[in-house]
């Protein structure tokens, strides 16, 4: 990734299919809101610390890239604060981290799109409820509800 260094206003960005290993170079781009690094290279979530640094980041399109260490992508996502919208299908990573869907949700509280699905309030009230207490506090949130 090379030559961004003077777009400090891009807002959007497709690097999809581009081979690239790792994300670097955006540095300036501090209004960018959309970024797309899908079907590429990328094994080593670690590689690509530099969102962390990008404040009006909102959606990131990670699919069908070859991420691996399941044990890193929660809390590296968790880091991205004000992403609202964040696409991982087709990396190894996801079919390794347990209840994936579950999980990112209760540690992306902004988080509104995962994926092919919205979040909807019902999953963040399951999910949050799953954090406090587990499988039995989700049953008794949902009995609750469905009693309401």
């Amino acid at each position: 990734m090379s030559g961004l260094t003077n777009l400090t206003k891009l807002i959007n960005l497709n690097l999809s299919h581009n081979k690239i290993t790792k994300i670097e170079g955006l540095e300036n781009c501090l209004e960018l809101c959309n970024l797309d690094v899908s079907h590429n290279f990328i094994s080593d979530i670690k590689n690509c610390e530099q969102l962390a640094d990008l404040p009006s980041l909102k959606c990131v399109d990670f699919r069908n890239n070859q991420i691996e260490a399941s044990n890193d992508l929660v809390p590296f996502f968790a880091k991205l604060t004000g992403l609202h919208c964040l696409y991982l299908k087709g990396n190894p990573a996801v079919r390794a981290v347990s209840q994936y869907r579950k999980i990112l949700t209760i540690s992306m509280p902004n988080l509104y799109y995962l994926d092919e699905r919205p979040i909807f309030d019902f999953e963040r009230l399951l999910a949050d409820a799953f954090s406090r207490g587990g499988k039995e506090e989700e049953e008794r949130v949902r009995k609750e509800y469905a009693e309401t």
